[in-house]
């Protein structure tokens, strides 16, 4: 690493002046997105532990027996027992970040009245903010195939891996396996288990008397209810809501505003929640559709030009940790050489899952956007 000295360190410059009675916040102008998905949703409400192993791992039901028929009297039985289940497998993802500090900076050796802020906590917050940023953009862009680390680290398996768009106009379930992946979505063929698919359409445009139609059909056939609960199965709660790229969000509010003529004294009254938390979302049959920056930035890594929008089930998706090793802190280490010179460093091991993709759905403009 390296060596660095004080007089490179601008922020000891900078936070060390005359005027020492300024709250001790600041403001983050550098984060990209104005929304962190993975953060929101994913990292905070879908984590669970796996065994520390080769892979991860999740199970699922593909066959189906059809042993109920007619019977009648003295008739004899006819038997049939098959196999049902399959494994989905995919290699674990592994990730590291850190900070580092100097134990001899001011920061570190007192708390003077002159310090404006605790910068070191400014390195700490950055150290999160790239980690969100990283695994926000990598939640929203499709690995390069094979991505089992062969060919560089593999890199968690995100919302284009599992939920893959079609160009076929009417809605179906042609979401195949993600450019590459020939062998299918976590080794799980979908030529051999058409059931594997999540379901897709394409739209013209907002003004497209099919659009709404069309959402509307994504919701009703997507939406797979056991006929009861138990043995084992898992039948999550339905918890949907609508992604998209920032395009066919604005569409849709005008498509709103431009369909209701008692617009009030509220020129923006179908452009959006009202203020506070909801401010900035739409609402289709009950659901909220929010916008992703990652997807809408220009030039972004996970810019899509189709425009897509996502129809989740954020219950049929996990992060399956491995061994429980996600945003792990471990001591500061002291540098060979450097003795002075501590590295916070912070890792993640794991693997997202998408258990049931014809819960999901995508659709995806029929002309892609130029940038």
């Amino acid at each position: 690493m390296p060596s660095t000295t004080s007089s490179d360190i601008q922020d000891i410059v900078e936070f060390y002046l005359e005027d020492y009675s300024e709250k001790k916040t600041w403001t983050d102008l550098a984060r990209t997105y104005q929304r962190f998905f993975t953060a929101e949703e994913l990292f905070s409400k879908r984590v669970v532990d796996a065994p520390a192993s080769e892979k991860m791992t999740f199970n699922v039901k593909v066959n189906k027996t059809e042993n109920t028929v007619a019977d009648s009297f003295f008739k004899p039985d006819s038997l049939n027992r098959i196999d049902l289940g399959d494994k989905g497998e995919t290699k674990w993802h592994f990730q590291k970040t850190h900070f580092m500090v100097e134990k001899r900076e001011p920061a570190m050796r007192s708390k003077s009245k002159t310090q404006i802020l605790d910068y070191i906590k400014m390195q700490e917050s950055d150290m999160y903010d790239g980690f969100f940023e990283a695994n926000e953009d990598w939640f929203f862009t499709l690995p390069t195939y094979p991505n089992d680390g062969t060919a560089g680290d593999p890199i968690p398996l995100g919302l284009p891996y599992w939920i893959t768009q079609s160009s076929t106009a009417a809605f179906g379930f042609n979401g195949e396996y993600p450019t590459g992946y020939t062998a299918g979505k976590a080794g799980i063929s979908d030529s051999a288990y058409p059931q594997w698919k999540n379901g897709t359409a394409t739209y013209a445009s907002m003004e497209d008397s099919d659009f709404v139609s069309k959402l509307s059909e994504c919701f009703d056939k997507c939406h797979f209810r056991a006929p009861r609960g138990g043995f084992g199965e898992n039948t999550p709660a339905r918890k949907y809501q609508l992604l998209s790229s920032y395009k066919p969000f604005q569409d849709y509010q005008h498509h709103l505003y431009g369909s209701n003529d008692n617009i009030g004294s509220d020129a923006g009254k179908y452009r959006g929640g009202a203020p506070g938390n909801t401010v900035g979302s739409n609402v289709f049959r009950g659901v909220d559709w929010d916008w992703v920056p990652a997807l809408t930035e220009v030039a972004g890594d996970a810019r899509d030009t189709n425009e897509p929008v996502y129809g989740i089930n954020w219950d049929t998706f996990q992060v399956k940790t491995y061994d429980g090793l996600f945003m792990e802190r471990s001591g500061p280490v002291e540098l060979n050489m450097q003795h002075n010179t501590l590295v916070q460093w912070m890792d993640s091991a794991y693997q997202i899952c998408c258990n049931d993709l014809r819960s999901n759905f995508v659709m995806r403009a029929a002309t892609a956007s130029s940038t």
